[in-house]
Parts: structure tokens; sequence; C-alpha cells
């Protein structure tokens, strides 16, 4: 019994050290967005009255399924609705985050009947300067994709103290008297292990310390961390450091931990107690340097008005084999695309979602272009991809699709592989954009399938390149050696010829073997390091972002859509096409504001119409016609006539044509006033 007693201990102690030792899982720094939503015109459900309007928010899983999130609050009796809910959610700049908007009319039993939806990507929401979109409502069961309204996102960041600070905390530890678990020829060799509280017993893995050899004192090197990846921007989220000893050829034996959140650092806590799984002290650990700073960072620069510009450059050298067999790299395959092809939708697809005018240079290299404007015996390591070497451009991603697909019927395969005439051109471009004070981001996107014949210049040339708006992204095609790639890309330091380290890292490689049975793995990992690529370069030279342009809802204007049979129930006449003084010609009488609101007039007619101050009232005994529109039986005050009549009249002179029939349309009010139809006698 006492050998079972023991034996529980010890499996009690190893599950709880297990619980304490974080997960391999990783979460990255992510700036999350707030969606305000607005509809603007939408169309009428409702046979009496109007709608009651509510918008449902979905997001594309991996399968391409929309998931519902969110829904905002119901809005009764409006067809113009601003919605208090918000959506909020993670941007991640390396995927393509698609995102659905359905509004739809709630009736009186649950029940919903769909008005419209939109399909779009958050990184079209989020690249807007204004922070504005103004989007196409679609009717899906009409079966012709009628537009049915107007709805508008609004995108901002949450404020500071609804998102926390984006601040980069500083940190230098040391130890002392650390509990010696060496063998008896050797000393501990201490490091630690950083995590965030997850949910009760469960801690997240978001940094590891360097190992310190044979030391009981230990002082390990100063490292920088962004708040969001330390404590999720949450100053009393729980943060746990852990110290082990790395033992040689076997696991590392647990020494013991200790509980600080960021709120204790701010406060001034410096001194932390290592305690053991029993609690029983096993050291101390002092934070020697603490230094927290505010940045910007990616999402800043983009709503600022960064743009980025994507250079896109195809490996066409012999080792890709020949076009024309099956083999080869390049082949066009009956059933689907090949390797270059999904590596450049994959990539492409997210990147030009950020190039505002979608103008593409695609160029080749290591082949003799044989185009029939562009023909040449020379080996040319950057030839433009569209026969034309005074304009290499090409609108989109489908452009770059069609340029390859045309290129592989006239080019000539050669070699050798060089980067050097590439990064000329990208620099280049890079710094004509920097020279012209236009704020653009050049990425060169490079798909090769082997080893480079001039590394060292290579090399200079990208050391040269930190301090230009510049990144690199190669892409490593096949299955031959990229052992060159890998030390371009520069994570432990990129140097030139002379010694000279690169001041920042702009570099990535990626093998599309790696990860060519996951598309969405692939453009994570190719993509993943570009936001702080950027961020590196702006902090290098010293560049603020922008502050975002901001446009009041009350400013945003959405003209009439005469195009569509808006008028077709009740209310819908005014208040689906929106007649009133902002599109219209104005009433010359001085304003006086309406006492009541009229139910079936638009919002600006309530706030804004021009109405007469006399009071008189009178009855039409005969129609009222303006330009063939009959109004019938509008009792109450006769300048109401008039004013009525002089909308619907400059209505009818904006149609675009005369055959759009408005038919036995009513207008009430509460009030008694306008009420009455009109009739369209036109036809």
């Amino acid at each position: 019994v006492h050998g079972d007693k023991k034996r529980n201990q010890k499996t009690v102690l190893m599950d709880r050290m297990l619980q304490r030792i974080p997960t391999a899982q990783h979460e990255k720094d992510r700036e999350t967005v707030e969606m305000f939503i607005s509809c603007r015109r939408l169309r009428n459900r409702d046979l009496i009255g109007l709608t009651d309007t509510q918008v449902i928010f979905s997001v594309a899983n991996e399968a391409g399924e929309y998931i519902e999130r969110a829904r905002t609050e119901e809005v009764k009796d409006s067809l113009n609705p601003d919605f208090i809910k918000t959506f909020g959610l993670e941007f991640i700049f390396e995927k393509q985050q698609k995102i659905k908007f359905e509004v739809i009319d709630v009736d009186l039993r649950g029940t919903w009947e769909h008005i419209g939806e939109v399909y779009t990507t958050l990184a079209t929401l989020v690249r807007k300067n204004d922070g504005t979109s103004i989007l196409d409502l679609k009717n899906r069961e009409s079966g012709n994709n009628e537009v049915t309204g107007k709805l508008i996102v609004r995108v901002e960041k949450p404020p500071p103290e609804v998102a926390g600070h984006n601040e980069t905390i500083s940190m230098k530890w040391s130890g002392t008297n650390i509990k010696d678990v060496g063998s008896w020829f050797s000393k501990s060799n201490p490091y630690l292990v950083f995590s965030r509280s997850r949910q009760p017993n469960e801690w997240l893995k978001i940094h590891e310390t360097e190992v310190i050899k044979k030391n009981l004192n230990p002082q390990w090197n100063q490292f920088d961390i962004r708040s969001g990846r330390l404590c999720k921007r949450k100053d009393d989220l729980p943060i746990r450091v852990e110290c082990y000893s790395q033992n040689l050829a076997k696991e590392p034996t647990y020494i013991g931990y200790a509980d600080f959140t960021l709120a204790d650092l701010r406060r001034d806590q410096r001194l932390f107690v290592l305690k053991d799984l029993r609690g029983r002290s096993v050291g101390e650990l002092r934070l020697e340097i603490l230094k927290i700073t505010s940045e910007s960072d990616f999402l800043e620069f983009i709503q600022g008005g960064t743009q980025l510009g994507v250079i896109t450059a195809i490996d066409f050298t012999a080792s890709n084999g020949v076009i024309q067999q099956s083999g080869s790299l390049h082949a066009l395959r009956m059933d689907g695309h090949n390797h270059y092809q999904q590596a450049l939708l994959q990539v492409l697809n997210i990147l030009i979602e950020y190039d505002t005018d979608k103008q593409v240079p695609v160029f080749g290299f290591g082949a003799r272009p044989r185009f029939p404007h562009f023909n040449s015996g020379e080996t040319h390591h950057c030839f433009s991809l569209t026969g034309n070497p005074a304009h290499p451009v090409v609108e989109g991603v489908d452009g770059v699709m069609r340029a390859y697909e045309n290129a592989l019927r006239h080019v000539e395969m050669s070699g050798p592989t060089r980067f050097v005439p590439l990064l000329q051109e990208a620099s280049d471009l890079a710094r004509r954009y920097l020279e012209a004070e236009e704020d653009i981001y050049t990425i060169l996107l490079i798909l090769t399938d082997g080893d480079i014949y001039d590394m060292d210049m290579t090399k200079d040339l990208l050391c040269a390149a930190s301090r230009l708006p510049l990144s690199v992204i190669i892409i490593g095609i096949g299955d031959l050696d990229f052992t060159n790639m890998k030390i371009l890309d520069g994570d432990d330091g990129l140097y030139d010829r002379d010694g000279n380290k690169a001041e920042r890292d702009l570099c990535q490689f990626v093998p599309f073997n790696r990860f060519k049975d996951n598309s969405n793995r692939l453009a994570e990992q190719v993509l993943e390091e570009l936001p702080r690529q950027l961020v590196e370069y702006k902090k290098l030279v010293n560049q603020k972002p922008r502050p975002p342009l901001t446009r009041r809802l009350s400013q945003i204007e959405i003209p009439p859509d005469f195009s569509n049979q808006a008028m077709r129930f009740g209310h819908t006449a005014l208040q689906g096409i929106g007649i009133g003084p902002a599109n219209l010609p104005s009433n010359p009488h001085p304003i006086q504001k309406l006492p009541t609101p009229f139910s079936g007039l638009h919002s600006r007619i309530e706030q804004d119409a021009e109405i007469p101050p006399e009071r008189e009232t009178s009855t039409f005994s005969q129609n009222t016609v303006r330009d063939g529109l009959s109004i019938r039986s509008f009792p109450g005050n006769s300048s109401r006539q008039s004013l009525m009549s002089h909308y619907i009249s400059s209505y009818l002179s904006h149609q675009p044509s005369p055959n759009i029939s408005l038919h036995n349309l009513p207008f009430t009010s509460s009030h008694g006033f306008l009420q009455g139809s009109v009739v369209d006698r036109r036809e």
C-alpha cells in the first residue's frame, strides 16, 4: 500500500508538471478590426409598414463554407438602418479572409426573408484609405443578382482601451541560486520558457531564451516581444516563466516556475521566487531591464495609405525540363495547374488585394525570348513576359496567368539561374517610388527551380536594398538543391562580401513541395514575415503611418438607382429611391422643419424638407398632372401638394427611361397628410 501511495504521488506530480509545461502551440500577434454596419435604400419586403432589418455576418472556413459568426440587432421599420452592434475579426494578412454579409427582413413570427447579400474579403475592407466601403446588396433569389440596396461597412481598429496599446516589451532576466539539478560532474544548464494563460491549467508557449551552460547564477540575453504576443494586450493576463536545465541526449529537467502579469511589471515588481512543483523555493529570477515602447503596426500603415506593389519573376532555365514533355515543371496539365501556376495563384490572390491599380510587372529569366516582336538569341535574366520589353505590365492575377501561359510558347530554355538582374530591376523600381514620394512597398516574387550562380552579388544587393521599401519572396519549385536559398532567408543575419550585415531581414524562402498538398499553408508560410518586414523598414527610416482618412456617415451620399424596380411595394416609392433635397432641386420656400415624421417619405425629407409656414387646408377635386404623372386626392396644405408634385416631377426628369412605371403607389401618414396614390400615365 505504501509503495502504491508513493507511486500515485509521483504520478500526480508528473501530471501537474505536464500541465505546467507549455504546449507546442504558437499564436501570432494579431490585430483585431471592428466593422460598423449601415444600410441604405433597401428594398422593402413588407406590404404594410417598412422592413425590420438585421444583418448576419459569416466567415468562410478552409473548406470554403460560410459559418455564421454574429448578427446585428434588429432595427424596426427602416430601409436605411444604422446598427449599433459591431462585428470584430482578427486581421490575418497571409490569409484570404472571405466574409459574407446577409441582410434580412425579420417578421413578428420570428421568421425572415432574404433581402440581399455581399461577398467580399477583409483585405478589401481594410485597405480603403477612409475605412469605408459601399457595397451592392444582391438578391440571390431573383436569379439575376438584382441590386436590392447598399451595404456600408466602416472598418476601424478598436481604441487602445479596448484593444490594448500596441507595445514592444524589451526584457533582460537573470537568475540567482538556481537549484542544481545537474549530474555529479556538471552543474545545471538553465534556460527560461515564457507562456501565457490560455485557460485554467493550459499555457501557451510564447518565448524561450538561450541555454546558459553550467551556471547557477545565469544572465540571459535581452529580448523583445510584442504585448499582443506576451499577454494579448491584457495587463492582468497571467504569464508564467519556467526554468529548465538542458540535458545531453535526454529530456530537459524541470526546475521551477514563477507567475506574474504585465501589470506587476508596470508597478516595478522585479524579483520573483522560483518554486518547484511542491511549492518549495528553488532560486530567484530578477528582471534586470524592462523597456516598454509603443510602435506602429502593419495595419496602421495599410489604413494610412501604404500600398503593396508586386513584381513577378519566373524561372525558365533548362533544369525545369522541356516544356512540351509531361515531366517538365512547366508542363500544362489537363486536370489542373502545374506547380508554378499553383504558387502564383495562391500568393498573388492575397497580395493583389493591397495593390490599388492591380498593375503587375511580370518577368522571366534564364531563357532566350522568342516572341514575335522580341526575338533574341542571347540568354536573358530579366525579360518581359508580355513580349514587349518596354511594357512588362499586366493587369491582375488573370493577366499574370495569361502572360505565363503565352510565354511557354515563346521561350527557349537556357541558363544558368541568376538573380542579380531581377534584384536590380526591383531595387530601381523601389528607389523610383521613394524618390517620387509614393508610399508603395515593392515585393519581388521569384519562382525558381534550383540554386543560383551569382550568390555573392545577390547577397551584396540584398544587403544594400535593406534601406529600400522592398521585400523578396522566393518559392522553390521542384526537388533540386535549395541550400543557398536558405542562406538568403537571413533569419540569423545576412552579410555582404565586405562583412556588412543587412540592416533588416527582407528575404523569405519557402520550398513549394513542403506545402503542395495544402494551398492555405503555402500562402501562410510565404507571406507570414512580410508585415514584420514592412514595419521594420518603416521603423528603420523613421517613417510613421499617416492617419487614416475619416468619412462621417452623414457625408456618404448614395445616388438613386433608377435602373431597378425599387418601387414595387407601398412606401418604397419615395423611400426606396431617396427623393429629397439631397439629390433633387430644392423648394424655394423658407425652411420649416416638419412637426412630425412622415412615414412614407425618405428620412432626408423628414429632416430637411423645405415647408412653407402657411397652414391653410385645401383639397384637389381634380387630379394634378405633371409630366404624365397623376397625383390623386391629396388632402391637406396646398404648398405640401406643390412640394410633393415638385419632387415627383423632378424625379421623373432624372429617369433615364420613360418606361419605368409606378402603379397605384400609396402614400400614407398617421397625421392625415399626403394621403392618396400615384399613377404613371406615360405608358
